[in-house]
């Protein structure tokens, strides 16, 4: 069984009575650091550099946790020219990594124009092999806008990793305080397209809002159906018939 990703800082870990989910976790991003410094050691023949370095890592470890990597050695690095900009900026939005002085110590040490490689990859595995949506699918900077009654993108990590698909990335929202980028509140209320399954989320789990254009047929196929059966309840949630 892959070892919990835990996201937030030492200090919260502490603050909120969760040091041995840090600790492990902790532990398990050294072990994935090595294995990944320790495949492209002796894999990468000075011209190419293996897909299945990449791929390997995400069946062991598990995705997420390879991203994580990968993203949090960009940021503990920012300062690096050698690390491209789209490098940067994917690392800056497809992750958030709280600042944490034990950071640095599960950063690769693989020359950075290899790290740029390696993001390449990572992000093409996601799409191309397991179709996992980017914010390229979402209507530009439309994180900042008003949710409700919005086709949204989930973050792929926050779903489970049996349905990191994009697929179940499509959601619909129907309310809650969430939905409005500037209330305190921030559960996001709705359904996933895939099969009308109700359910309630952070603002946070999502990238954005679904850019019309780049929706397959099934989507707005599905959407049309389910939407005919709403009813809208008190908690901004939904009865579907």
């Amino acid at each position: 069984m892959a070892v919990y990703l835990y996201r937030n800082s030492l200090s919260e870990a502490r603050r909120c009575d969760e040091l041995q989910l840090w600790r492990d976790s902790y532990k398990e991003n050294i072990r994935c650091r090595d294995n990944l410094d320790k495949m492209v050691s002796e894999q990468y023949n000075g011209n190419i550099l293996p897909d299945e370095i990449i791929k390997t890592a995400c069946q062991e470890f598990g995705i997420d946790r390879v991203g994580w990597i990968l993203a949090n050695t960009v940021i503990e690095n920012d300062h690096d020219g050698r690390y491209r900009p789209d490098t940067k900026q994917w690392a800056r939005t497809s992750f958030y990594i709280p600042n944490d002085s034990h950071n640095c110590k599960f950063g690769l040490r693989t020359h950075p124009e290899l790290v740029n490689g390696m993001v390449g990859q990572y992000r093409a595995y996601l799409k191309e092999e397991l179709g996992i949506l980017g914010r390229d699918f979402c209507l530009p900077n439309s994180d900042n806008d008003d949710y409700t009654g919005k086709l949204l993108i989930m973050r792929s990590d926050s779903l489970s990793d049996e349905y990191k698909k994009g697929e179940f990335q499509y959601f619909y929202t129907s309310g809650g305080n969430g939905c409005r980028p500037t209330s305190a509140g921030r559960k996001v209320f709705g359904f996933f397209v895939s099969d009308g399954e109700k359910a309630q989320f952070e603002r946070t789990d999502f990238l954005g809002i679904a850019d019309p254009s780049q929706c397959p047929n099934w989507v707005n196929e599905k959407l049309a159906v389910f939407l005919e059966g709403q009813q809208n309840t008190e908690e901004g949630g939904l009865t579907l018939t």
